[in-house]
């Protein structure tokens, strides 16, 4: 019996322990444990800032993300302790991602003094990322992204998060490999000790099939200082899955303890294993456009379009077509209008 339990049966009215086992679930991602759990804390205590702040994640995490009901949670719980920095950051994140800009700037503005500086730096750049979202949107053309970090970096030559984000950028708008490397290498070389630098970085050697490069950036002790041992066999997973080694991915995976729903299923679909892939797919665990991933693997076009054309967050979208998978797609016009309709360039691979 775990101690949360054990707490429980000695109080059935513990609301932390139902709040602690709800953040259990999401990093297992089972979605509907965790939903019981948190309203089972609130039920207890409606008032608690805590489970409010973790079910907010809770929906803004979730398969079928709810950013609308997230900033509800997350507002109560900043109501009920306004001065809890990390339920101020969830804020600042959701008022984001329900575009709510200006008044993201506001509140930034007005709370930024609770953070760290370390916080500010993620917090500044995020805002520079939804202040091009809007100006993108308005101008219909996703590529004024790549020249508004151009340009933040101009202004600070040793922001490595900007470099970050540009190579991925280049990588999931651009479709550039060589740029998303140079980028993404930049970065890493300012800031070795970010963990979303080694991952950019290790990712855009494989983009460039720089397989012994990006397996000597797994192995250096420099990367396995940021991460455990069971998150390297997770990027090992895709060192082998990327060249087509799918029996030595899984044996990788297998030691990976965490769930993985979605490398199982697009290593199962490359391997033609679809009942396999169809009981991951039908227990709803994938976000959309993971879905759409899988099914272009399976060769199941319509299945692919119809997900990835109910995406609406439009980072998931770039993310989608920064993949391999979609490559035997890119020609079609149904594929050019799919980028027209989300403002992303015709460029030569669907030429």
């Amino acid at each position: 019996m775990s101690l949360l339990d054990r707490s429980l049966e000695i109080n059935p009215k513990t609301v932390r322990a139902y709040t602690t086992k709800g953040m259990i679930s999401i990093t297992q991602e089972n979605w509907l444990k965790a939903k019981e759990n948190y309203e089972k804390a609130l039920e207890l205590n409606p008032n608690d800032a805590t489970t409010h702040h973790y079910y907010a994640i809770y929906h803004s995490m979730k398969p079928e993300a709810d950013y609308k009901k997230a900033l509800e949670h997350i507002n109560i719980a900043q109501i009920l302790n306004p001065y809890f920095s990390s339920i101020n950051v969830t804020r600042i994140y959701l008022l984001l991602k329900n575009d709510k800009i200006i008044e993201a700037d506001e509140f930034y503005m007005n709370n930024n003094s609770f953070f760290t500086e370390k916080t500010n730096s993620i917090m500044r750049n995020d805002l520079i990322t939804y202040k091009a979202k809007k100006i993108c949107t308005e101008k219909k053309d996703w590529k004024e992204i790549i020249k508004i970090y151009h340009r933040a970096i101009e202004e600070d030559s040793q922001n490595a998060e900007m470099y970050r984000r540009l190579s991925e950028a280049y990588k999931e708008i651009l479709i550039d490999a060589e740029n998303y490397l140079k980028y993404a290498e930049k970065a890493y070389k300012l800031d070795s000790i970010g963990w979303k630098n080694a991952i950019s970085y290790f990712n855009s050697l494989i983009k460039n099939k720089n397989f012994d490069a990006a397996k000597k950036l797994l192995q250096s002790k420099n990367f396995k200082s940021i991460f455990n041992e069971e998150l390297e066999f997770k990027y090992l997973f895709y060192w082998y899955y990327h060249q087509g080694d799918y029996k030595k991915a899984t044996e990788s995976l297998d030691k990976y303890n965490y769930e993985n729903h979605f490398e199982f299923a697009i290593n199962l679909a490359q391997q033609n294993k679809v009942m396999e892939t169809y009981q991951i797919l039908n227990n709803d665990v994938l976000k959309k456009f993971e879905k759409a991933i899988v099914f272009a693997i399976l060769k199941e076009r319509d299945s692919m379009y119809y997900y990835i054309d109910k995406e609406k967050d439009i980072f998931y979208i770039q993310e989608f077509n920064a993949f391999n998978e979609v490559d035997p797609y890119r020609k079609e016009e149904r594929y050019k209008a799919f980028l027209k309709n989300n403002y992303l360039p015709i460029t030569h691979w669907n030429e």
